[in-house]
């Protein structure tokens, strides 16, 4: 805003490039660490707004993305739990030829974590910024319904082949819609 305000100042005729008697000379000192003296005062107008603009591109970049650890215990569940974290989904736009162009801007504040196993319904439950605390994000105790029961396998109820039984190999041709 200093800058295009500057501009406009010089555009107008409100401020101008003439040089100054030294005496009047724009002077600015920063701590003892920096002094600029100039005896154009406009251009100080334009170096206080460069700094501006270069202190908002330093805290201007994004947050570098940290891992996030996830804990948790399904007390339920023997088998072996399978969990899935992923972002929201964004549209991307498209144009009727096929095209895809389109500029995301990725927003990692919610993330849903899918949570299964064999056998068991699978919940979807969210996972909030607020809730990761020094970067592990706690499931808490999972619960999970079960759907498919068990099968209990009895050895007793398995036949033994005959003794005289001879598997064919993998590699031959079967009778019925094998290869030949």
């Amino acid at each position: 805003m200093m800058v295009s305000g500057g501009i406009v100042l010089l555009y107008k005729g409100i401020i101008t490039l003439a040089a100054t008697p030294s005496d009047k000379a724009l002077s600015i000192e920063f701590k003892k660490y920096f002094r600029l003296t100039t005896q154009y005062p406009a251009l100080g107008i334009f170096l206080i707004g460069l700094a501006f603009v270069l202190v908002a591109l330093i805290y201007a970049k994004p947050p570098l993305i940290s891992s996030i650890e996830f804990r948790g215990r399904a007390n339920n569940v023997r088998d072996h739990l399978k969990v899935f974290v992923q972002a929201d989904q964004w549209p991307v736009s498209t144009s009727s030829q096929g095209r895809v162009h389109g500029v995301i801007h990725p927003n990692l504040d919610i993330l849903w974590v899918k949570i299964t196993a064999p056998g068991y319904r699978p919940i979807v439950t969210s996972v909030s910024n607020e809730n990761i605390i020094n970067g592990v994000a706690d499931l808490g105790d999972i619960s999970l319904e079960r759907v498919v029961d068990e099968i209990q396998t009895d050895p007793t109820q398995i036949s033994s082949l005959p003794d005289n039984f001879n598997a064919s190999s993998l590699n031959e041709g079967g009778s019925f819609g094998g290869t030949r």
